[in-house]
Order: C-alpha cells, then structure tokens, then sequence
C-alpha cells in the first residue's frame, strides 16, 4: 500500500462530538485565550469533528483546502514531496497545533497533511476562521502567537539542517517532541517514568533532519548506547535530559507559545 493511499475514509466523527468547554487540549489550541464564558459561543465556529485513519492524507499538496483544523488527538505530519519523490518533513503536528492555514496567494496548499496515528480534527471553513478573526480579538493574537512559535522553531531546524551534526539534528528533534508532547498532551499521555508516545519510526526521522535511515539508526544507538534516551515499543524516554540538551543547544523556551500583551 502506497504512503497516500486510503484504507478507510476521513469520515464525520460520531456524535456527540467534544464540548470546547471539556476540550482536554484547549490549552494549548487556539481557543487557549478564550473567556469560559465565550465557550459555548466559540464553539459555534467550528463546522465538524474528522476522524483520520493512521497512514491517511487529511490534506494534499497542491489542492485548495475548504478548511483548517485544530488537532484535537494523535500525531501528524507535514510534508513535501520532492520531483525525486523523496518526502521532506516540514513539522509534525501534536493535539492543539492548528493546521492547514498556510496557503499561497492562489489559496493553494503546497504541503500535506498525513495522520502518523489515528487522529481527530475540528474543522473550521475557511470564510468562517476569517469571521472569527474580526469578531473575537483574542483569536487573532493567540493565532499569531502560535505562528510566531512555529516560525521561531522552523528558524532553529534551518541552522540544524546547515551547521549540525547528524546527532545534534537528531537530538535536537526528539527534545522538541518529547517536551511539546509533555506541553499539549493530557497529562495521561506522559507515564509515570516520564516517558511519552513516539509514534514517528526512523524513516519519519530521517525525512525530518535530511539523513538516511541507516544514519538515523546508528545515532539513536549511540544516544542509547550513551545514556542520553530510551526508545523503543513506541515510546521515548530522555533520561540524561541535560547532556542530551547540550549536545542539541536546545532550550524549552525554543518551542513555548510566547505571551503577546
């Protein structure tokens, strides 16, 4: 089975679907700032939950996507594809990250969007996130937030892909997982040894630093070897959090939503 072809269908989620005002994820969302009060109202803007299948496309490159999405639950990747038909990651996409609103001047999305696990989407139309925008003040600052964090990280992979070493690469990505999955996922999702769900396999990395699976092997060995991380039966555990930050120059403050006053 091809990476793109569907084995089930994005289909509507089951009713009854989540309450904004019992949304587990919403701290970390769009609707982070927004009053208790306004919730039930808030809610109106969304058109539908989405439930994507693991190994399913969401969004294709190159379409002109009729919504964006809040990720409410699982992982997800961002992606180009290469004339080469290499994959290029861009980003991976964790529960709150909201998804599919950069598009060209034609409204063309020039990425894909594609399920690492089973995963659900609030979908906003499009005409209705730019209603949001001029009704509700607080959106528009948490949106740009949001995109400042995720231009400031991008900004940190652009040096990794040009000054790093393969293990720095590396080590700096999984640091970026592991504390934005302790950031936006339910605190049930983090075991009691700290260690969290890593469902990204080797390939997933090496599209993600620009190196070959082999490569990616031998360094999450090594780190391994070394007593910086534990990974395996899909989970990631950093155990020498320090070290393993020294080696990657990476700092919490690199992927936190930073407060606009």
């Amino acid at each position: 089975m091809s990476r793109n072809q569907c084995f089930r269908p994005v289909r509507i989620r089951s009713q009854p679907h989540t309450r904004c005002a019992d949304c587990l994820v919403r701290p970390s969302s769009l609707f982070a700032c927004a009053p208790e009060s306004t919730l039930d109202h808030m809610q109106e803007y969304r058109e539908t939950q989405l439930e994507v299948a693991a190994g399913q496309t969401l969004i294709y490159e190159g379409e002109r996507p009729q919504f964006a999405y809040t990720l409410y639950s699982g992982w997800v990747t961002l992606f180009q594809t290469l004339h080469s038909g290499k994959r290029q990651i861009l980003r991976f996409g964790l529960p709150g990250d909201f998804i599919g609103l950069q598009v060209n001047g034609s409204g063309v999305v020039a990425y894909a969007v594609e399920a690492l696990t089973d995963a659900v989407f609030c979908a906003f139309r499009y005409p209705v996130v730019g209603r949001m925008l001029d009704n509700e003040a607080f959106i528009g600052k948490r949106l740009l937030a949001m995109q400042i964090r995720d231009s400031n990280l991008c900004q940190h992979h652009l040096m990794g892909a040009g000054r790093k070493s393969a293990e720095e690469k590396i080590a700096f990505l999984l640091l970026e997982l592991y504390h934005r999955a302790r950031l936006q996922l339910p605190a049930s999702a983090v075991n009691d040894d700290g260690s969290i769900v890593f469902p990204l396999t080797q390939e997933d990395i090496a599209d993600a630093v620009g190196l070959s699976k082999i490569h990616v092997n031998r360094v999450l060995r090594d780190l391994v070897k070394r007593g910086y991380i534990l990974c395996e039966h899909k989970r990631l555990r950093i155990v020498s959090e320090d070290r393993l930050a020294r080696l990657a120059e990476f700092e919490v403050s690199m992927i936190t939503t930073p407060e606009l006053r």
